[in-house]
């Protein structure tokens, strides 16, 4: 009988390979959808020395002449340098992460920002979730670890 191998699964992979990082400062400059998807894509190919607006346009799905036009709106909202780098970093645990398949679904750019809207906010729930679950453990052990005892139930 031969042995089968399980290929690497999608729970087992390395997420720094297949997804990038976006600071939740992002949403402080209420970006249009455009915008928003243009920077996600700097964000995803941090290099600038192959990213030219033909190669952006043909990223984000969009024409050259657009990307010109919300590239130069990035510059002046300072998100971004002359050079096409983000002037954003993602530092601590003030960033959200995308998978980098999102930009092989070729969404419209509203649908892609409300995506990732949706990301963040699931993981924000996700943490505060553990936090009160953690604290609501926490309270219900006594000082040594133990559980309280709890007073017999009589009848009325």
């Amino acid at each position: 009988m031969r042995r089968h191998t399980m290929p690497i699964s999608w729970l087992r992979r390395d997420p720094r390979h297949y997804r990038f990082a976006m600071p939740n400062a992002v949403w402080e400059y209420k970006l249009k959808p455009i915008e928003f998807s243009i920077f996600s894509y700097l964000c995803y190919r941090p290099s600038t020395k192959t990213l030219t607006p033909d190669v952006i346009s043909a990223g984000v799905h969009l024409t050259t002449g657009t990307v010109k036009k919300y590239l130069a709106a990035l510059v002046a909202k300072e998100l971004i340098g002359e050079d096409g780098t983000s002037i954003l970093k993602c530092k601590d645990k003030n960033f959200f992460t995308l998978p980098n398949e999102v930009f092989l679904l070729r969404l419209p750019p509203s649908a892609f920002m409300i995506y990732a809207y949706l990301k963040r906010v699931v993981k924000d729930f996700l943490i505060l979730f553990t936090e009160y679950s953690k604290n609501r453990h926490s309270k219900s052990r006594g000082p040594n670890g133990s559980r309280p005892a709890h007073a017999p139930l009589t009848r009325q």
